[in-house]
């Protein structure tokens, strides 16, 4: 997945393109990207759901903490990312402070994999957890390492093998 570039997406056969809140609307790459292109976008609130109609997933968070900002205002925490999940019709994915310690919990909210990045690379305890999810996929969403999607392989027909070229 190529994060906010449609184009280099498309350029380089990408399974597909993340967007941020403030890019391009997923309706209007879904217009431009070839058939069978994955088209994600990041929503934070309930207010942000109406791009959920036109992805194929979305990710939603920040769920806890991230890092350094341990007083985010804008963090929803597993009770509201439960709400948004039953709110939309595509498949989540969680992001934001998701580490081995928490990310049972937000699967078990109704997400179908989580986004990380120090989660994946900090400490050996993360590193031995997700090390051992053998039945898990993992793969990149690119801008500068964004970020490291990981979910059940068999979370989704949308996200298999067949549709998640490395």
């Amino acid at each position: 997945l190529v994060h906010d570039r449609a184009d280099v997406a498309i350029a380089g056969r990408a399974a597909g393109v993340h967007l941020s809140p403030d890019e391009v609307a997923p309706a209007i790459v879904r217009g431009i990207v070839p058939p069978g292109m994955l088209v994600g976008a990041s929503i934070g609130s309930a207010t942000d759901l109406g791009v959920a109609r036109s992805a194929d997933y979305v990710s939603i968070g920040p769920v806890f903490p991230r890092g350094t900002r341990e007083r985010d205002p804008a963090t929803l925490g597993v009770e509201q990312l439960a709400q948004l999940v039953r709110m939309v019709r595509v498949p989540v994915v969680a992001v934001g402070g998701i580490t081995s310690q928490n990310a049972r919990s937000v699967l078990d909210a109704g997400a179908v994999g989580v986004a990380v990045i120090m989660g994946v690379f900090v400490g050996i305890a993360n590193a031995t957890f997700w090390a051992g999810e053998a039945n898990w996929r993992m793969w990149l969403v690119h801008s500068e390492l964004w970020a490291h999607m990981v979910m059940p392989t068999e979370a989704s027909p949308r996200f298999n093998s067949s549709t998640m070229r490395a």
